[in-house]
């Protein structure tokens, strides 16, 4: 921010020499020795915008909040237009950014969204945490995922009876391999992927909530998005194994989320015990709430209904 700070007197100055002199006596009482580039009445509510030359806004506030007359104070933010990110499908992506664009003829409510533009001036993602897609795979060649998607930087074992090679990037159950390609006929687990790292502003497709990030895929629904419990718990133990075994320094597996867009069958003892399992690890259970327009707490929705700690369960709306 400027060396500028906002300031509010109980009895507002009529013009800016009488700011300047107001400014100057509080200055002198609160003993700050600041040269005074600007001093200037702004608004039509008594405000008044004060520059120093010498001295930094923590300095002014500390010093000024206290002098006398002096109602409110605060920093003069220094403010700048939203990032926007250059994918040619963003303006489709309705919940990252709302501004009422029509999508598919459906005119849609300005700032229904998640607000994206403006923590992207804040973060874009980082690097270090690694996102666990437990799904249909994930098409790890694809332009707009492949540069965020996790690679082993060394072989380790996945689970007690396989070994994950460097360079793989994740585990299929199915295959019992470390190849978790995603060969479901809508690409699912590709496009979850991308909702949470497509790379952001590389002139490709659409973009990511995280620009920067990491997702690592376990493969257990098949190319109809068909799967079994079974086979999700050794999903949830295969990224238990992940973060331990590459988690460390260098590592680059510090898995802090596993992603799960499934739902279906009932109650699983068996599957609870997992995720709690994943609590143990620090990492959250974020689970679709499903797509039944139902009460979830008077209709379970599993796995988006037990209860567990790290559990979080994601609704969905519309444009």
């Amino acid at each position: 921010m400027a060396n500028e700070v906002l300031i509010k007197f109980r009895v507002a100055s009529p013009d800016d020499a009488q700011a300047q002199a107001v400014i100057a006596a509080n200055i002198e009482q609160a003993e700050l020795t600041a040269d005074i580039d600007v001093a200037q009445s702004i608004g039509s509510a008594g405000w008044l915008r004060f520059h120093s030359r010498s001295e930094d806004v923590a300095t002014l506030i500390g010093l000024l909040t206290n002098a006398a007359d002096v109602v409110h104070l605060e920093p003069n933010w220094i403010v700048r237009t939203a990032t926007t990110p250059n994918d040619p499908y963003f303006g489709q992506e309705w919940g990252l950014q709302n501004t009422g664009q029509s999508i598919q003829g459906v005119v849609g409510t300005p700032g229904a969204d998640i607000a994206a533009a403006s923590a992207w001036n804040i973060s874009t993602g980082s690097t270090s945490i690694v996102v666990g897609v437990i799904d249909t795979g994930i098409e790890y060649t694809h332009p707009d995922v492949a540069a965020n998607v996790w690679s082993a930087p060394h072989g380790s074992s996945a689970l007690p009876s396989y070994v994950c090679a460097t360079g793989t990037h994740g585990f299929n159950v199915l295959t019992n391999t470390c190849n978790p390609m995603d060969d479901n006929t809508y690409s699912h687990g590709t496009h979850v992927s991308g909702t949470i790292g497509a790379r952001g502003n590389n002139g490709v497709g659409v973009t990511g909530v995280n620009w920067n990030t990491r997702v690592i895929a376990c493969k257990f629904l098949d190319a109809n998005g068909y799967g079994t419990t079974a086979d999700a718990i050794t999903c949830l133990q295969f990224m238990e194994n992940a973060k331990a075994a590459f988690g460390g320094k260098g590592g680059g597996a510090d898995i802090r989320v596993l992603r799960n867009s499934w739902s279906g069958g009932g109650f699983s003892q068996a599957l609870l015990d997992e995720i709690n399992n994943a609590n143990k690890a620090d990492m959250f259970f974020v689970a679709a709430a499903g797509n039944d327009n139902s009460n979830n707490d008077t209709t379970p929705v599993y796995p988006a209904s037990y209860n567990a700690p790290n559990v979080v369960a994601v609704a969905a709306t519309d444009n």
